[in-house]
């Protein structure tokens, strides 16, 4: 199963409006779909929460890597 990056506003809406699963924590949020094909990452890393960008790039880059990882193995 391959990583197919968000792009434009139709892709961010369909993962966000019918995410395959939620994770929730008390920072961030992490939306997925899965199809037979591929799958679709969607992070919520609030400012408010996590107050450098380079932080909240760092925390997004890392569950991506992961995510792939994961669903690579699946």
């Amino acid at each position: 199963m391959s990583y197919k990056a968000l792009s434009g506003r139709n892709d961010f809406d369909e993962v966000f409006n019918n995410p395959s699963t939620k994770v929730y924590s008390e920072h961030f949020r992490i939306l997925v779909m899965i199809n037979n094909k591929e799958f679709k990452l969607g992070m919520l890393l609030p400012k408010k929460n996590i107050k450098l960008a380079v932080q909240r790039n760092y925390l997004k880059r890392i569950v991506r890597n992961l995510s792939k990882d994961f669903f690579a193995e699946s």
